[in-house]
């Protein structure tokens, strides 16, 4: 191992944080009394809960440069005399914030050493990442002491000893998922009875029925660029075959945002449409309208509020209706929570407009209201979630006409404990809407966490009977916006983490109805399988397809013998 280079060692009385403008209690102080041998310790006290943890927040750039690859350790010693929540982050010190360590804890009234680790993915000067310590968790007090943070190098990241608590100190009771299971049970299946009658229209009694599941009616998707659709590499021709593999809806990742506003070259897009129609796969279109400055196309700003207006119209109806039939559902405006630019300038009764343009453009597709930090209570307090709802409230109350909620779940630390998020699955469902799962994915964890909480998180999901799609942001490494923090269930050389095995496992092996058996009497053989479409052997011959989409179906068939 290579020696460690300090990033920066935090004491009260060098003034070593950046206060915000704003954000912080009155009653926060910094302290420089000695606390034993462990130095001086900084006090950080917060009057209460804040929008978001990061509200209240302490912060400290690097005073050091970090390369591709290094492994960064925070360690200090903490206490809380109420128990206070605290978020330990190493993060990317600009927008977006790329967390290679994030962890939220309640420490003790007695003092606890904590240590955290967490591998940089990119390489960063002295100056561009920072610990930040978020406080707007709620009201408390923590007090930290001998606060380090170090470059370690190139080390074996499992080597490093670490406090993780990757619930932060929230029990994660396994007691929800006896009921999920029997709720799936119930509701991901039906009763399909297959009948076999001779050329005479007699029933055949002994013959052997084999049947064969071809497409589940839930939808497993992924995020996809349209270039790894239609490319021709070894890795698209890997990627492709991944996808017909694991997935039977697929969401455009970037290629059907609002780029430009005129000469949308959407030839690519076309082409990897064709491609998953060939493949029998759906196709999600995401977004129409994503309302910050920075994600409309170049110039619009700078234009009228008349004719901004007018451009967000015939950005809706023009794309909703030259992809119609295509497309099973839009996000029609994604992330209006905090994404507000627009809306605040053109007023926000546009925001509900823009439904209404898109289906009057496209009567048959399915149109969602999408954002994020929903699931991910305990990671950021219900405040992102709280407003979220507020936004719908305003689409009910407006008409406009959204058919399903997305919710994004790009889960972090600390993650929200099952039976909560089942709960808030309930709350989300309170509006009478199909839920989508639209973009989940988990970083900074390691192997085994990752793939666990995937297991978890996908199989509470399934369970609840209001989620219909359960949407994965990115697979591959080679094609993963968090491929840096460990967000891809496949690395770089197309090796399966144990988040694919859960994948593979669960939704074509556990969730996935192959049976085979004798007709009685009557000629008939009942099978309990999983919602979808279905093909029918009989006496080791091709007899037909069937869908099974209610709580039972019913195929009759003839035999050749």
């Amino acid at each position: 191992m290579s020696a460690a280079i300090l990033l920066l060692a935090l004491l009260p009385q060098t003034a070593l944080f950046t206060q915000p403008t704003s954000g912080w209690s009155p009653t926060r102080v910094v302290t420089s009394t000695a606390i034993s041998a462990k130095g001086p310790a900084l006090t950080l006290t917060a009057a209460g809960a804040g929008e978001s943890p990061w509200t209240n927040v302490a912060h400290k750039k690097t005073n050091g440069p970090i390369a591709a690859g290094d492994v960064v350790s925070f360690r200090a010693w903490m206490r809380s005399p109420n128990k206070a929540k605290i978020g330990i982050m190493f993060e990317l010190a600009s927008p977006p914030n790329t967390k290679y360590i994030a962890s939220v804890v309640i420490p003790p009234p007695d003092w606890k050493e904590y240590r955290f680790a967490g591998k940089v993915g990119a390489a960063h000067p002295t100056g561009e990442a920072q610990l930040a310590l978020f406080m707007g968790y709620g009201a408390g007090t923590v007090e930290l002491a001998d606060i380090r943070l170090e470059n370690l190098g190139s080390v074996d990241l499992s080597k490093i000893p670490q406090t993780i608590d990757y619930y932060g100190a929230s029990p994660n009771s396994p007691g929800w998922r006896k009921a999920a299971l029997a709720r799936i049970e119930k509701i991901r299946k039906g009763d399909l009875t297959v009948k076999v009658i001779g050329r005479n229209g007699k029933p055949v009694r002994g013959a052997s029925v084999t049947l064969e599941q071809t497409r589940h009616a839930f939808k497993f998707g992924t995020a996809a660029p349209a270039a790894r659709l239609v490319g021709t590499s070894p890795d698209d021709r890997i990627f492709q075959q991944k996808i017909r593999q694991l997935f039977n809806t697929v969401t455009f990742e970037n290629d059907l945002k609002w780029s430009a506003l005129e000469n949308q070259n959407y030839l690519q897009v076309d082409q990897a449409i064709d491609w998953m129609k060939k493949a029998g796969i759906e196709v999600r279109g995401h977004n129409l309208v994503w309302g910050a400055e920075r994600w409309l196309p170049a110039g619009l700003w700078a234009k009228s509020d008349a004719e901004v207006k007018a451009l967000v119209e015939r950005r809706v109806k023009e794309t909703a209706r030259r992809f119609a039939g295509k497309l099973y559902l839009w996000d029609v405006v994604n992330e209006a929570v905090t994404e507000t630019q627009l809306w605040d300038r053109i007023g926000w009764q546009y925001f509900s407009d823009v439904f209404k343009w898109a289906r009057e453009a496209d009567p048959n597709v399915l149109l969602a209201y999408n954002d994020y930090n929903i699931t991910e209570e305990n990671e950021v307090g219900p405040g992102h979630k709280n407003r979220a709802k507020e936004r719908l409230d305003l689409l009910v109350k407006n008409n406009a006409p959204f058919d399903v909620i997305g919710i994004q779940s790009h889960v972090a630390v600390p993650m929200t404990p099952m039976q909560r998020v089942l709960e808030i699955l309930d709350e989300m469902a309170a509006y009478g809407k199909p839920l989508e799962i639209t973009e989940y994915d988990l970083a900074v964890v390691d192997d085994e966490a990752n793939g666990q909480h995937l297991a978890d998180f996908l199989t509470a999901c399934f369970s609840h009977p209001k989620v219909e799609a359960f949407i994965m942001w990115g697979f591959w490494q080679g094609a993963h916006w968090r491929a840096d923090q460990g967000g891809a269930m496949f690395r770089m050389d197309w090796t399966a983490r144990p988040a694919a095995k859960v994948w593979e496992d669960l939704t074509k092996k556990q969730w996935w109805t192959r049976a085979k058996g004798t007709t009685d009497a009557r000629g008939s053989l009942k099978v309990r399988g999983f919602k979808g479409r279905y093909q029918v052997m009989v006496n080791g011959k091709a007899a037909g397809e069937t869908v099974l989409s209610g709580s039972n179906a019913t195929i009759t068939v003839q035999s050749e013998n």
